[in-house]
């Protein structure tokens, strides 16, 4: 089993278990929300700017498309990490 299938599967086992912790959680619906967007930001990369990676060698710069969605999975990812790691702290409940 992959590192990203068996992340995925203790995520969801985690928030299975214990349903009232994590529901009315901000941080932990920040990280979701985060993590969908960077699965839509995967998605436009492929069926956009990756299209044409096979040009990519000739082309002095790497096209604005693909530096965009690389500096929007960073920052994403960024904060699905720190969402996760405030989610024991939350002080909005």
């Amino acid at each position: 089993m992959s590192d990203r299938v068996s992340s995925a599967v203790s995520g969801l086992v985690l928030v299975y278990t214990q349903p009232m912790r994590f529901y009315p959680n901000v941080f932990f619906w920040i990280k979701t929300v985060m993590m969908l967007v960077a699965g839509a930001n995967v998605v436009a990369f492929h069926y956009g700017a990756y299209r044409s990676v096979a040009d990519w060698d000739t082309q002095i710069k790497t096209p604005l498309g693909a530096r965009v969605s690389g500096a929007v999975s960073i920052v994403l990812w960024a904060l699905v990490i720190m969402s996760g790691r405030l989610i024991a702290y939350n002080w909005f409940q």
